[in-house]
């Protein structure tokens, strides 16, 4: 195994992506970026992305970092709307959640309340695993598809251009254009009317490093916004005071 630091800018990361998926070869998370200005560009500045990456027999993985998990609940206590990842055969799904919390300090555990009609709903009894991956507002409109087309016959991750990444203890996989990752067990379900609640057991958390204080644990509101569900077409964002 390799490991070295490289310098990309965003059109070249996008093209060597797709490039990457034509070849097969396997694209692991984005993770943290550390941005530079510098000169002029089309956008206004030019910027210089900085990615730690492990190369191991063809496979990039750009690293994103794990937090404690006894501070795991906090990668969800404010609320977010969540894209839950599944996988069953190996077909992977994506469903989106607005009922999701923290549950237990320790062991780490968290809910997410699921339609029993869903098909992810299946899967998860199936397969007693899932992965909890927190947007920002960049992803409203896969959220808002995610959440409204159904899993069984469509693959989500094709359809809404979404990359699935291999998780570290679950076979379920992460997104990994989302911001924030919870990979679960599941410890209990109870179903309650239309509803199925199911209270997973946090394996590993972890996050975009640059969205995050890994000193006070919390996500640093100034460099992202995570989606809020008000209700109906209804979305937010917060703020610090």
């Amino acid at each position: 195994m390799g490991e070295r630091r490289v310098y990309l800018n965003p059109a070249k990361l996008i093209a060597e992506s797709l490039l990457y998926r034509e070849k097969s070869i396997k694209l692991i998370p984005v993770p943290w970026l550390l941005l530079k200005k510098s000169k002029k560009s089309l956008c206004g500045e030019k910027r210089k992305i900085i990615f730690d990456i492990q190369v191991k027999d063809n496979i990039i993985e750009f690293m994103k970092k794990e937090i404690p998990l006894d501070k795991a609940n906090r990668i969800i206590n404010n609320g977010p709307v969540v894209m839950v990842s599944t996988v069953y055969k190996k077909k992977p799904n994506i469903f989106s959640v607005a009922w999701s919390m923290p549950v237990s300090h320790s062991p780490s555990c968290v809910a997410i309340s699921s339609g029993l009609s869903n098909f992810s709903t299946r899967i998860i009894k199936e397969t007693k695993e899932f992965v909890i991956n927190v947007p920002d507002v960049s992803l409203k409109e896969k959220v808002i598809g995610c959440g409204s087309v159904p899993g069984d016959n469509v693959d989500k991750f094709k359809r809404f251009e979404l990359t699935p990444v291999k998780s570290k203890k679950v076979k379920a996989p992460a997104i990994q254009e989302c911001i924030g990752h919870l990979e679960c067990r599941v410890h209990r379900s109870l179903a309650i009317f239309d509803h199925i609640v199911f209270v997973g057991r946090v394996m590993a958390a972890y996050v975009d490093r640059d969205k995050w204080d890994f000193n006070g644990n919390i996500w640093r509101l100034e460099r992202c916004q995570i989606l809020h569900h008000m209700g109906g077409e209804f979305f937010s964002t917060i703020g610090s005071i």
